[in-house]
């Protein structure tokens, strides 16, 4: 018997002083083989001063969420639902203009490849000065270019890197010439989608503390897509795991990568390599195997019911603890403290 989704799921954990909130959010993609959902019923929030980690494989709806929240998807992407309210404004509900106003003042984002991101026939320091003219209006030349030279003094680059074609400089040079552009505007919240990927782990390092840096210098908040644990745990407080589009478990960064709950989450730390333990990975087998279709609990085998046929709801936010939430379908039927195992 098919029971029918809540209409509209509250995030399990806004809260009043929230710089964004996100709930129920679903994003679609049309293909030859119909429909594919690929964030369905994602509610979350980002507290003021927060940096908010969002994490799991590729393909899990990381950047999906990121563009959608930002209105950056393109066809065949398309909202269904949801709200992305930030300081009060859902950007999901604004035109094109009041949407305009909003981006880089409100929220920006670090993109990923900066490569791809940044014109390859413009000078970094010319496209830092274009994104604060045409959301300021700047006319005064000279004004404009002394604020281009304090946002790279910001990010740690020579004010000779505003001359410089990107392919004239590094992947850690482009990617922070793209940090200044984000915050040229003074944004509340930053969007920093796998800033450190394809660098290399010093130039990552240096990376992160710029990004790092310009969040506390605005007093922002953050939120950190990326598949890299160990920078997740250095930068982050809370860290939220999605799997096939889907919240699955949020809590403290500290919390979660100790005593994880979710299955998922658990596979998550155990594909990384140990020194401790080289071969732990490999050993790793995830509850359901690919190909098997069959319905479980999201908990796997840490869940009583395990194996029982759960209903078709979207599963539910579980609070086992300080702001700790994990999902499982059975929460309807029974106490919830009896469905996680925290040992």
């Amino acid at each position: 018997m098919m029971v029918a989704r809540a209409a509209v799921p509250q995030a399990p954990d806004t809260v009043a002083e929230s710089v964004l909130t996100v709930e129920d959010l679903r994003v679609s993609y049309a293909s030859r083989l119909g429909r594919v959902l690929a964030v369905d019923g994602l509610s979350f929030h980002v507290a003021s001063g927060e940096v908010l980690g969002l994490v799991g494989e590729s393909g899990s709806g990381k950047s999906t969420a990121a563009m959608a929240i930002l209105r950056l998807l393109r066809p065949p992407g398309r909202i269904e639902l949801g709200r992305a309210v930030v300081e009060g404004v859902d950007l999901l509900g604004l035109d094109d203009s009041a949407l305009r106003r909003i981006r880089w003042r409100k929220v920006a984002l670090i993109p990923q490849g900066s490569m791809n991101s940044l014109n390859p026939v413009m000078r970094a320091g010319d496209q830092i000065a274009d994104a604060i003219a045409a959301h300021e209006d700047r006319t005064d030349r000279v004004a404009l270019r002394e604020r281009v030279d304090a946002l790279l003094d910001s990010v740690r680059l020579g004010r000779d890197v505003a001359g410089r074609y990107p392919h004239e400089l590094s992947g850690g040079m482009r990617q922070r010439v793209c940090i200044a552009m984000a915050t040229a505007l003074d944004p509340r919240l930053l969007i920093a989608d796998e800033p450190t990927s394809a660098l290399d782990v010093v130039v990552q390092r240096a990376v992160a503390e710029t990004l790092l840096d310009a969040t506390h210098r605005l007093g922002a908040s953050l939120i950190l897509i990326g598949h890299d644990l160990a920078l997740q745990a250095q930068m982050v407080d809370r860290v939220a795991v999605m799997r096939r589009g889907r919240l699955v478990e949020i809590g403290r960064v500290r919390a979660m990568f100790q005593q994880p709950v979710h299955a998922y989450t658990r596979a998550l730390l155990a594909a990384v390599p140990s020194i401790r333990d080289p071969d732990g990975a490999r050993r790793w087998r995830w509850p359901v195997e690919p190909g098997d279709h069959r319905a479980r609990c999201f908990l796997g085998s840490s869940c009583v019911q395990d194996g029982a046929t759960p209903a078709e709801a979207l599963p539910l936010m579980h609070d086992i603890g300080e702001g700790h939430f994990v999902a499982c379908r059975f929460g309807e039927r029974g106490d919830e403290t009896t469905l996680v195992d925290r040992s």
